[in-house]
Formats: C-alpha cells, sequence, structure tokens
C-alpha cells in the first residue's frame, strides 16, 4: 500500500484539492488534532493519496503502480511544489521482509528519474513477515 505524503509549513492545500484530479484519503490544516482524541495539533498542512493498493509482500507492483501514477499527475504535482514556497512529498514504500540473511531490492531509474524530477522523496517502510 504505497503512500505519497504531502505536507508545507506555509500554506493549506485545501484551495488546489477542491478541483484536483488528486484523491486523498487524509487531508488537514495546520492546528487540525493529530488524532481524534489527541489534544496535540498538527504544525503543517498536508495531505495523503493512496499511490497503490497493492501488497507489502507485492514490491514490484507498488512500484509499478508508483510510475504509474507519478506519470500520470506528474503535471499537477509540479503545480502543487510551485504554489508553495515549503513543500515536502515523500513516497512511502511498504514491502516485507522476506526472511533471509541479506535482503536486496530494486528501484528501478524510471521512478527515480520520476521522483527526483517532482522532488519527491522515496522511503522504503520494511516490515517483518508475519509468521504463518
Amino acid at each position: 500500500m504505497c503512500v505519497l505524503r504531502v505536507t508545507s509549513s506555509d500554506q493549506s492545500f485545501s484551495e488546489q484539492l477542491r478541483s484536483s484530479k488528486l484523491n486523498p484519503y487524509l487531508t488537514f490544516e495546520k492546528g487540525d488534532p493529530v488524532t481524534a482524541k489527541s489534544a496535540k495539533q498538527r504544525t503543517d498542512y498536508g495531505f495523503s493519496i493512496d499511490v497503490s493498493k497493492r501488497a507489502w509482500s507485492d514490491l514490484d507492483a507498488q512500484i509499478q503502480d508508483a510510475i504509474k501514477f507519478l506519470d500520470t499527475h506528474q503535471a499537477e504535482l509540479a503545480t502543487i511544489i510551485k504554489s508553495h514556497e515549503s513543500v515536502e512529498m515523500t513516497l512511502d514504500v511498504p514491502y516485507e521482509a522476506k526472511g533471509h540473511f541479506v535482503q536486496t531490492n530494486f528501484l528501478p531509474p524510471e521512478l527515480i528519474s520520476l521522483a527526483a524530477s517532482l522532488k519527491i522523496g522515496i522511503a522504503l517502510s520494511l516490515y517483518s513477515r508475519e509468521e504463518e
């Protein structure tokens, strides 16, 4: 379940998202509570979007979905970057540990190039595989 997280310390995304083709599952404003029961407040503006709903065990499919998503939404994401003085984007790619002594995973140049052109960082979140 690959996710794109976008935050800004200086400006809300709410106006842009109203007319956007992006479909975030989470949006928040500076000052909003971090969780429904939390007294802690958010210190920035932001939103999160599902990029891939593939299983953590299917890293290759998540990567292909991410390439397609970035390619499809490249212009709109570039507009978001240009319209905010301070914006941070992170593509969070969760994947499963295979239980080997060494695990090497590959990110293709196409994904790295697309992400870099939009100043998007890539986080690889490695999770232990549940015992069956």
